[in-house]
C-alpha cells in the first residue's frame, strides 16, 4: 500500500494583549516540543503561520534561540512560513488598506527574523476566513495558494486535484474530520491515526490537516508525542503545502465560497461561516464593531496607528460571541485597544467621545448579558452542536 500523503498546517498565535505568563507556558508545553520533535524525526515537514505578534513575543521574553532554531527548519526546507495578518485581523471585517497593511506588516516581521530570502508562497487569513475580494488582494499580493476551509469549496473532493480560481490563485482545502479527529480524539500511536486517516476520507492524491498548533501540548497534552511519532512512519509521506503541486496533480476551476474553519453546524457553515466574530443578533459584536470602525476611521499618526494595527486582533470578537466560549477580560481588552488608539490619534473631542461611550456600552452589555443569564443561555444553545462530529455537519450545496 502507497505512503499517505500528508500537509500538516499549523497556526501559532498568541494575542498581542496576552499574559507574557501565558505565552511561556505555551512555548514550554507546545512550541518548544514541536521544533524539537521536527529536529529529531528528519521526515517531518509543516507548514507553519507563526504571526508576526508572536515572534515579537517571543524576542520580548528571551526566546531569540527558538526563533533561530525554527529558522534553521526553514532553510532546511522542511518548515514553510506563510503570509498573514500581523496581529491576527478578522480581515472580512477590515478595509482594503487595512488588509493590505496587516500583510505587508507580517511579512516585514518574518524578514526581520528569518532574513530576506525567505519566501512566503502561501496565504493563510486568520480564522480561515474567506471572501471573494480577500483573493484579489492575495493574488496582487504575489502569493500563490491559499488554504480554506472545507465549505469554501466544492464538497466532493475524492481525488483532491489542485483547485484554481480565474487569477491563477491556488487553493487547498482543509479535511475537517481527520484534522478535528487529530485535535481531540484519543490515540496513542501512528497506526491508530493511520486507521483513522483511511476510514475517514476516501482515497485521495493528497490530505491538509490544519489546526491551531498549540494543540499539540498545550490543549492537548501528550499530542506532541504522537506528532513525533507520526513524523517516523514511512506510512505516511510529509509534505509542505508548496510541495502538493508537485504530485502531477489536475488543475480544476472554482469560485471558492465566504467561509472559515470554525466548528458549526452544517446550515451555518455555509450560510453564516462569519457568525462567531460577526453576528448580527449579537448585540455586543454590533458594539464592537463600531468601535472598530471608529478607529479606522480616525485621523491616525505613526503612533496611534501602531496602536491600531495591534487592537484588530480577532479574540475579541470570538470571545463576545458565547457560542460556546465567553471571556469577559478578552472582550474588555480588545474594546480598551481599540479605544486607546482612538485617544492617541488627532480625532476631535466629541469623535473620541463617542468612542468612549461605545467602549462603556461593550463593558456594559457584557456584564449585563453575564447578570442576566443571556451569555448561559447562548453557551448552552450552542454546545447543542458541540457533540456533534464534523461528518455529521455536512450539507449538499
Amino acid at each position: 500500500m502507497s505512503a499517505i500523503n500528508i500537509a500538516l498546517f499549523l497556526h501559532w498565535y498568541q494575542p498581542p494583549i496576552q499574559k507574557p505568563e501565558i505565552t511561556l507556558r505555551v512555548i514550554r508545553e507546545s512550541y518548544e516540543p514541536t521544533v524539537r520533535g521536527l529536529e529529531r524525526q528528519k521526515r517531518g515537514k509543516v507548514t507553519l503561520n507563526i504571526t508576526g505578534c508572536l515572534l515579537e513575543q517571543l524576542n520580548v521574553l528571551g526566546h531569540g534561540k527558538l526563533i533561530c532554531r525554527i529558522g534553521r527548519l526553514v532553510k532546511s526546507g522542511r518548515v514553510e512560513l506563510v503570509g498573514s495578518s500581523a496581529y491576527h485581523a478578522f480581515l472580512p471585517g477590515l478595509p482594503e488598506w487595512q488588509i493590505k497593511r496587516q500583510i505587508v506588516l507580517q511579512e516585514d516581521i518574518i524578514h526581520h527574523f528569518f532574513g530576506d530570502g525567505v519566501k512566503l508562497r502561501g496565504f493563510f487569513s486568520p480564522e480561515m476566513a474567506y471572501v471573494p475580494r480577500l483573493a484579489r488582494i492575495v493574488r496582487r499580493k504575489k502569493y500563490a495558494w491559499m488554504v480554506l476551509g472545507i465549505f469554501g469549496g466544492p464538497q466532493s473532493t475524492v481525488k483532491a486535484p489542485l483547485y484554481t480560481d480565474a487569477l491563477g490563485l491556488e487553493y487547498y482545502f482543509r479535511e475537517r474530520d481527520a484534522s478535528y479527529a487529530l485535535m481531540v480524539d484519543d490515540m496513542h500511536t501512528s497506526g491508530e491515526f493511520i486507521q483513522m486517516i483511511r476510514s475517514s476520507t476516501r482515497d485521495k492524491a493528497y490530505r491538509v490537516l490544519a489546526m491551531d498548533g498549540e494543540t499539540f501540548g498545550h490543549h492537548k497534552p501528550g499530542r506532541e508525542r504522537l506528532l513525533e511519532k507520526l513524523y517516523a512512519d514511512e506510512r505516511i509521506a510529509w509534505h509542505t503545502i508548496s510541495d502538493l503541486k508537485h504530485l502531477g496533480l489536475n488543475k480544476i476551476r472554482i469560485t471558492p465560497r465566504k467561509s472559515s474553519w470554525t466548528l458549526l453546524d452544517a446550515k451555518r457553515s455555509v450560510h453564516e461561516p462569519f457568525i462567531r466574530w460577526h453576528d448580527a443578533d449579537n448585540e455586543i459584536h454590533t458594539l464592537q464593531w463600531i468601535l472598530t470602525n471608529l478607529a479606522l476611521k480616525a485621523s491616525h499618526d505613526e503612533g496611534s496607528m501602531r496602536r491600531l494595527d495591534q487592537a484588530l486582533f480577532s479574540c475579541q470578537y470570538w470571545w463576545a460571541s458565547a457560542r460556546p466560549w465567553w471571556q469577559i477580560e478578552m472582550i474588555e481588552a480588545g474594546a480598551h485597544e481599540l479605544l486607546q488608539s482612538i485617544i492617541e490619534s488627532h480625532a476631535t473631542a466629541r469623535y473620541k467621545q463617542k468612542a468612549v461611550d461605545t467602549y462603556h456600552k461593550i463593558v456594559a452589555t457584557a456584564f449585563e448579558w453575564m447578570r442576566s443569564g443571556k451569555m448561559q443561555r447562548r453557551v448552552n444553545k450552542e454546545q447543542e452542536h458541540m457533540h456533534m462530529r464534523p461528518h455529521q455537519m455536512r450539507v449538499n450545496t
